[in-house]
């Protein structure tokens, strides 16, 4: 694998110094929330319980390609998704070379194509953001050498990807983590489905404070369907040594939403959703590990990028013997280009 990337490097630095940039194309994503809490330790000292207004999001971004041959993004700005709001970081960096007609190998932050809860982009979710489990089964915005192809098989289409990364704490040396994921899209236009293999290497801190590397995976697969008013998926990940080395973990969850045109004033048509999602957070444990919670609500769609989101998260059931979570209520703006 160090050979692979040193080959790689050695690649894209010989094609970048002949390079013709030609101009990138320019995005930005703002999204700002008023969050509310009601229940058991809603308001509590946490910071996450309690109410506020947050930037969930707020990014620039750039892509484009170098002489047809390498395709590069750059996205940059604050985020809770890679991280607390109040720090600017690099959320995405792509440099790809494209091999073949239908193959891209380079470097890579950002999402891989390991289910299509971390495949969808922030501002295009059905849901206001991923389930709940998703970021403890994996990085969302990992960094490594990847190897994309797409290839059209008559009515088919095949996705296939490699990818090896850094791990998720970085500040453990050792953690490694590599994927392989498939997706396969159907004569029935907007479905599609997903499977995905992701092990790993996983670092923690034992009780002498000594660096410890455990091995672990994840699998997962799922389907989605979008097309003209109708948007449903459904996805099931299980895996170990995410927590701790022999906590084993099992997740699913299931979203429906529904696009109805209403063309009102600024209002271009109302899209209704529901989500469920169950979370077994030991599945070895005598004791119930279950973190189950409900998503409803309804996104206002004013533009492609503009929206006003209101969504309401009920917290049905959390493990034994853990405080229980309190609901929430949120409203989201979300604008850009």
């Amino acid at each position: 694998m160090k050979k692979i990337i040193v080959l790689v490097s050695v690649l894209m630095t010989v094609i970048l110094c002949h390079a013709q940039i030609e101009k990138p194309d320019y995005h930005s994503t703002i999204m700002l929330d008023a969050r509310f809490f009601k229940g058991d330790n809603a308001n509590d000292d946490s910071y996450g319980n309690s109410n506020r207004f947050q930037i969930r999001k707020a990014s620039f971004g750039l892509e484009g390609e170098i002489n047809q041959e390498i395709e590069y993004a750059l996205e940059f700005g604050i985020s809770t998704c890679t991280g607390s709001s109040a720090n600017v970081q690099i959320s995405e960096a792509v440099l790809m070379y494209k091999l073949f007609k239908n193959t891209k190998i380079g470097f890579q932050q950002g999402h891989i194509l390991s289910s299509f809860a971390n495949k969808t982009e922030c501002p295009a979710r059905l849901t206001l953001d991923k389930p709940d489990f998703v970021k403890t089964f994996g990085d969302c915005h990992p960094f490594g050498v990847v190897v994309n192809n797409y290839t059209a098989l008559g009515d088919f289409a095949l996705e296939s990807e490699l990818s090896y990364s850094n791990g998720t704490n970085t500040t453990i040396n050792g953690e490694k983590q590599y994927n392989v994921a498939l997706m396969l899209e159907t004569p029935l236009k907007g479905l599609s489905f997903i499977t995905a293999y992701n092990g790993v290497k996983k670092g923690y801190y034992n009780n002498l404070g000594e660096t410890v590397i455990h091995d672990g995976y994840r699998v997962s697969g799922g389907m989605n369907y979008e097309h003209q008013n109708i948007w449903l998926t459904a996805e099931y990940f299980t895996g170990k040594a995410f927590v701790s080395k022999d906590q084993k973990m099992n997740a699913w969850y299931a979203q429906a939403g529904y696009d109805i045109p209403v063309n009102q004033g600024k209002i271009k048509s109302l899209q209704p959703y529901i989500q469920y999602q169950q979370w077994d957070q030991n599945s070895d444990s005598s004791l119930s590990a279950n973190k189950d919670l409900m998503e409803a609500g309804i996104n206002l769609k004013m533009s492609e990028y503009t929206k006003i989101r209101l969504g309401y998260i009920l917290m049905t059931e959390d493990p034994e013997n853990s405080a229980k979570s309190p609901d929430s209520f949120i409203v989201r703006l979300q604008t850009g280009f």
